[in-house]
């Protein structure tokens, strides 16, 4: 899927440092979490909640109600350690139209092979969030959607090799200056702490009285993360709407087809066909300029072009 358009800008972006190579020297690695099993679990699985792949949200603290009992049989075990400490916790499932659901927490908690957790104790709280960002921007999941060859199929999903490949910049590279890379990287971390910090999505959270007319601090959050990633890897304006367009009305026709606002009637004007007389009485003033001179009044035919024609 995409154009030549999207194709450059993917061959551009493949040029920057990834999130892979900035974890690959990280203790603990990058991995999926246990699966259900007969083994009765040991150690810190026995006790730990489990973080429910089903109710987890993007955005908001983490909810009580997000997390069921420890599990009781197991099959496959990880390095425990990815259960605590600074790190990302990503779905294996896409949700439409967000994505993966991606969440950075210290919490212990463990999971089940339906999340990869990428273990960041190595980064300072501030660059953890900017990797955050990346993934919870527009930019980073239209990059998701366009590289990972599982969203977009029978089963959406995106894979460990997927979200490693996503870009990152916690410095300033091919020459951008520090000032404005530390102003963008500011801008996210601060849009990035509002939505981590945002109150529940659960509707009886919200309140008896919540309405959908009600501002949307989400949107205003994620419209600034966007400018904010879109400034930090220095996007032009053809390539900011590349991806703005792709958001807006690409990926709405693949994922509600014949629902898609693409495929509605249009709504036409109510007069089709007419006469003269139905022009207005006032005259309209058109540009002609480029081809008869400075201005001419239609209804007049003060325009050389229309008197040669009309005889007038």
């Amino acid at each position: 899927m995409g154009g030549h358009h999207d194709a450059a800008l993917l061959s551009r972006l493949a040029l920057e440092r990834t999130l892979g190579e900035t974890v690959r020297s990280a203790d603990p690695q990058p991995r999926y979490g246990w699966q259900r099993g007969n083994t009765v679990p040991s150690g810190k699985l026995a006790t730990l909640p489990e973080l429910s792949n089903r109710k987890v949200q993007p955005f908001g603290r983490l909810q009580e109600g997000w997390f069921v009992p420890p599990p009781t049989g197991i099959k496959r075990d990880p390095d425990q350690r990815i259960y605590s400490g600074q790190r990302l916790v990503i779905t294996h499932g896409v949700r439409e139209p967000v994505g993966p659901v991606a969440r950075l927490e210290t919490r212990e908690f463990s999971f089940r092979h339906s999340f990869y957790c990428i273990p960041l104790p190595h980064l300072t709280e501030k660059e953890a969030q900017l990797v955050l960002g990346v993934m919870w921007s527009s930019l980073g999941r239209y990059l998701l959607f366009m590289t990972a060859g599982s969203w977009g199929g029978w089963h959406d999903k995106v894979t460990a090799r997927d979200l490693l490949r996503m870009p990152v910049r916690l410095k300033p590279s091919w020459g951008m200056p520090k000032v404005k890379h530390d102003e963008a990287a500011m801008r996210i971390v601060q849009a990035v702490a509002q939505l981590r910090d945002l109150p529940s999505h659960d509707p009886l959270a919200r309140g008896l009285f919540y309405t959908s007319s009600h501002e949307n601090p989400e949107e205003n959050w994620l419209g600034v993360l966007d400018e904010a990633i879109f400034d930090l890897f220095e996007l032009s304006k053809a390539e900011r709407d590349l991806i703005e367009d792709f958001w807006a009305e690409n990926h709405e026709l693949y994922w509600k087809g014949a629902e898609a606002e693409a495929t509605k009637r249009l709504t036409l004007a109510g007069t089709l066909n007419g006469t003269q007389a139905d022009f207005p009485a006032t005259p309209i003033v058109l540009d002609c300029s480029l081809t008869c001179g400075p201005f001419w009044r239609l209804g007049t035919h003060s325009c050389p072009r229309v008197q040669n024609s009309t005889g007038r």
